[in-house]
C-alpha cells in the first residue's frame, strides 16, 4: 500500500466533500488508499471531485440515500481537469478498473455519462461485506445499467436498479468479456 498522502493530501479529500468525522477514520484512510494505489496505477493525476458527504450535504445534491459517500467509503474521480477529455478518460478509467484491476477489491464502479458529470464512482464494500464488484453505466437518459466494458455496451436499461433491490439475483461482471445473470436457488425453484 502506498503511504498515505503522497500523491494525495486530506486536504484534496475534505476540499472534494466534507471533513469527516472520527467514526469514519478508518473508512476514509481505506478509501484514500485505494485513491492512491489507483492514481500510482494510471500513472498521472487523479482529480477527486467527490469524497465524504455528510448525510445533510448528500441529500442537497441528491445523492442516494444510502451513498457509500455517507460513510466515506466512496470517492467521485476523473483523471481529466477538461470536461473535452473527461467523458473518455472516465470511460476508459472504468474499463481499466472492470478489465485489470479487479484485485482493488472495489465493490462498485459507476462510469457516469458526460451529461451527468462525466467522472467515474468508485465504492468500497462495507467492513466484512464481500466486494461485488459490481461495474455499471449511468447514462444521459438517467438510471444505471450493468455494463460490460469489453463489450461496450451497457446491458438492458434499468436492469441495475432491478437486480440491486433484489438481494436473490447474483452479478458476475467483466470476466473474460462475459456478462452472468444467475438466480439464487430459492428463485430459481419457483
Amino acid at each position: 500500500m502506498p503511504k498515505l498522502g503522497t500523491r494525495i493530501t486530506r486536504r484534496e479529500l475534505e476540499r472534494a466533500g466534507d471533513p469527516w468525522p472520527a467514526e469514519l477514520e478508518e473508512a476514509a484512510l481505506r478509501t484514500w488508499a485505494l485513491l492512491e494505489e489507483l492514481r500510482a496505477r494510471i500513472g498521472r493525476p487523479l482529480f477527486v471531485t467527490s469524497f465524504y458527504r455528510t448525510p445533510e450535504h448528500n441529500a442537497r445534491i441528491g445523492g442516494s440515500s444510502n451513498s457509500a459517500h455517507m460513510r466515506a467509503l466512496a470517492a467521485d474521480i476523473s483523471v481529466s481537469a477538461t470536461a473535452d477529455a473527461r467523458a473518455k478518460d472516465s470511460r476508459e478509467l472504468a474499463a481499466d478498473l472492470a478489465r485489470s484491476w479487479r484485485d482493488l477489491d472495489y465493490d462498485e464502479v459507476i462510469w457516469y455519462d458526460d451529461s451527468r458529470g462525466g467522472h467515474v464512482h468508485i465504492g468500497l464494500a462495507r467492513p466484512g461485506k464481500r466486494p461485488r464488484l459490481e461495474v455499471l453505466h449511468a447514462p444521459a437518459s438517467g438510471g444505471y445499467a450493468l455494463w460490460d466494458p469489453l463489450a461496450g455496451e451497457g446491458l438492458q436499461a434499468g436492469a441495475a436498479g432491478r437486480l440491486r433491490s433484489n438481494p436473490g439475483i447474483l452479478v458476475a461482471l467483466a470476466g473474460a468479456g462475459l456478462v452472468a445473470l444467475a438466480l439464487l436457488a430459492s428463485r430459481a425453484r419457483r
